[in-house]
């Protein structure tokens, strides 16, 4: 991890600080490459600025691995975009395990409170801190049902009762077994499902889970708390990002979750968006944010920026 330095460059510049808080879990496997493809495009572009070079900080922590603090970790404090060393940073995204976002929420805040501390500290003004998350699922250490779920195609999460089960065990075994049609979720896991299109069709039309309902542990209401409080009273920006591929039913419910337990409760006029999982979104959106927080970064503070639109790389529903 790279050490703050006593003080901090080019403070005659006001700063700001974007942390970027990325999943490392083990589904992030097949999308690490991305990102770190995404973290060069974003100094190359910042770099093209003058003022923005001074002034953008950038700080990466991931979480993944354990279902609690020590699944997060700090690969890289606050430092100028221009020393930036992506390299090193792509060495310690390792992916594996779970993903325990709200450890990591709290985390970050605290990272970008600490920043904005050693900037009164020397005298340096700021803008208001980015926290950038990329995730790919939901977060295993608030999300806790006390019900088995079923996730179907077209975005519907059904709670698996006793005459849902009978409906599973008395279809007709289903053929095409190399490509599941459903996912079931409990203890932080999902098992896949092979279930015909007849029994899909009748599951739907089932009531929907109310996944809000089963985030309500201590730690979530810690999270929220201190989200709504610091975004409230504008101490930093929360953007939620959900990655992955059209019809990967895990993220479904990551969306949900993020949607229905986080953001509606600590700031509803950013709801969470979905990245489709190519490498062109990918680039776009390191493109959005690298134009985006120039923008901001090379405004007086205090002005509010008109950002340019998001539709060339985030959609508001997943598919």
């Amino acid at each position: 991890m790279s050490s703050i330095p006593a003080e901090i460059p080019y403070p005659q510049e006001p700063k700001q600080p974007l942390l970027l808080l990325v999943d490392v879990s083990g589904s992030m496997t097949p999308r690490i490459s991305r990102l770190v493809s995404g973290l060069r495009l974003l100094k190359e572009e910042i770099l093209k600025d003058d003022i923005a070079r001074r002034r953008v900080e950038v700080a990466i922590m991931a979480f993944g691995g354990s279902n609690d603090e020590n699944g997060v970790r700090l690969v890289q404090d606050f430092v100028p975009v221009e020393k930036l060393d992506v390299d090193y940073v792509s060495g310690l995204l390792i992916p594996g395990g779970l993903t325990p976002m709200g450890h990591a929420l709290l985390k970050a805040v605290e990272a970008v409170e600490r920043r904005k501390q050693q900037y009164k500290e020397q005298g340096i003004n700021y803008y208001r801190p980015w926290i950038w998350l990329i995730t790919d699922g939901y977060p295993t250490d608030i999300f806790t049902p006390t019900d088995q779920l079923l996730i179907l195609p077209g975005n519907h999460i059904i709670v698996v009762d006793d005459e849902v089960k009978k409906m599973i065990q008395e279809q007709p075994l289903y053929q095409n077994m190399s490509n599941p049609t459903a996912y079931t979720y409990k203890d932080a896991g999902t098992v896949p499902v092979y279930l015909s299109d007849e029994v899909i069709n009748r599951l739907r039309q089932r009531p929907m889970a109310d996944v809000a309902k089963y985030c309500s542990n201590d730690l979530y209401n810690t999270v929220v708390s201190r989200l709504k409080t610091g975004i409230d009273n504008k101490k930093f920006i929360l953007w939620p990002v959900i990655v992955g591929k059209p019809g990967e039913l895990d993220l479904v419910l990551g969306f949900m979750v993020l949607r229905d337990c986080i953001m509606s409760r600590v700031d509803p006029t950013r709801p969470p968006v979905w990245l489709e999982d190519t490498e062109q979104r990918w680039s776009a959106m390191f493109q959005w944010l690298s134009t985006s927080i120039k923008l901001t970064s090379t405004s007086r503070p205090g002005e509010t920026q008109k950002l340019p639109d998001i539709s060339g790389w985030a959609q508001i529903k997943v598919v």
